[in-house]
C-alpha cells in the first residue's frame, strides 16, 4: 500500500513543478519579449534619426561648429572622446554633429559623459578639471550638446603646475 501513495505523491509533485515552471516561465518570456520590442523600437528610432546623415569626420565637425575661437586641439580631443563613447553604427563611425543632444539624440547616459568622456578629456586636455574649477564654470549643469561640452572645456582654466 505505501508504494501507490509514493507514486501518487511523485505524480502530484511533478505536476506541481510543471505548473510552477509554467507560471515562472511565463513572466520571463513576457519580460524578454518586452526587452526585445524596446530594443527593436530604439534601433528603429536611431535609424530614423540617422537617415540622411552622411559621415562626419573631425574637419566637418569643426566646420559645423563655425567658432574660430575654439582651440583646434580641444575640438579634436572632444570629438575623439565622444566618438569613442558612442562607438560605431553599422560598422562605421557615428555621424556626430555639434548640436546633437546627448540624452535625446545620441542616447548617451549622463554618467557616460561624466565618467568616460570627462575622464578622458581631463587626461588629454591642458585644462583643470578640479571640482572647484568645474563648479565655478558658468556652463556647469548646462552641457547638453557637443558644442556645450566644448564651451565648458574652453572656459576651464589651464592646468596648474603642481
Amino acid at each position: 500500500m505505501p508504494a501507490p501513495l509514493w507514486i501518487l505523491g511523485g505524480i502530484i509533485a511533478t505536476a506541481l513543478a510543471i505548473a510552477l515552471e509554467f507560471w515562472f516561465a511565463l513572466p520571463c518570456i513576457a519580460i524578454a519579449a518586452a526587452i526585445w520590442l524596446d530594443v527593436r523600437h530604439s534601433t528603429k528610432q536611431l535609424e530614423e534619426f540617422l537617415k540622411g546623415r552622411g559621415p562626419t569626420d573631425v574637419n566637418t565637425f569643426e566646420a559645423l561648429l563655425d567658432d574660430p575661437t575654439l582651440d583646434r586641439n580641444m575640438v579634436r580631443e572632444v570629438h575623439s572622446a565622444l566618438l569613442d563613447a558612442l562607438g560605431t553604427h553599422n560598422g562605421r563611425a557615428f555621424p556626430l554633429y555639434p548640436d546633437d543632444r546627448f540624452t535625446t539624440d545620441l542616447r548617451m547616459d549622463e554618467d557616460d559623459i561624466d565618467l568616460d568622456v570627462i575622464e578622458w578629456l581631463s587626461q588629454t586636455l591642458d585644462r583643470s578639471f578640479e571640482p572647484q574649477d568645474c563648479d565655478a564654470n558658468p556652463y556647469m549643469g548646462r552641457v547638453h550638446t557637443p558644442r556645450d561640452l566644448l564651451k565648458f572645456c574652453a572656459t576651464l582654466p589651464q592646468k596648474r603646475d603642481t
